[in-house]
């Protein structure tokens, strides 16, 4: 299983409908089912 790596500052994760959403200032980068991603990494600074 894949790993999703977050590393855009200020992008969202967000769950809906059984997929990963990933926003960058509310606008759809991409999307992927939750089965198929097995861990999920983060970066970035929070405010």
């Amino acid at each position: 299983m894949p790993t999703l790596y977050i590393v855009e500052q200020g992008a969202a994760l967000r769950v809906k409908h059984q997929q990963f959403h990933v926003l960058q200032q509310q606008q759809l980068l991409f999307k992927i089912p939750v089965t198929q991603v097995e861990n999920i990494i983060l970066f970035g600074l929070t405010a």
